[in-house]
């Protein structure tokens, strides 16, 4: 029901291979120039925390992504344990802009680190 929500029936889209920073291989699927979900370990991750884009402006500079940071959803936070994949993205746009693995165990502070 999300796939079919983030990709819409008879819409294009692309594959895009990049290497993150550690040399992980990601592979990006990207609807009108935007990546909506990407694939890392035969293992497809969609969307998971969303901010606001100031505090997307802080990652970029190599922050990690705190609890403060985070929007919470009617529904709860999703539980995010250490080396576990999740995205970031902002209240104005659906599609991820930043990826990450959780940092700590379950904790109220530190979700994950870009």
């Amino acid at each position: 029901e999300e796939l079919s929500e983030l990709v819409p029936d008879k819409e294009e889209l692309n594959v895009v291979k990049i290497y993150a920073h550690k040399g992980d291989a990601v592979t990006l699927y990207v609807l009108h120039k935007n990546p909506v979900f990407f694939e890392l370990e035969k293992r497809v991750y969609l969307t998971a925390f969303t901010t606001w884009p100031p505090v997307l402006q802080k990652l970029a500079g190599g922050a990690d992504l705190m609890l403060p940071g985070v929007v919470v959803p009617p529904s709860g936070l999703p539980e995010v344990k250490k080396g576990d994949f999740c995205a970031v993205k902002v209240v104005s746009n659906r599609a991820p802009m930043a990826v990450g693995t959780g940092a700590l165990p379950p904790c109220p502070m530190i979700c994950f680190c870009l």
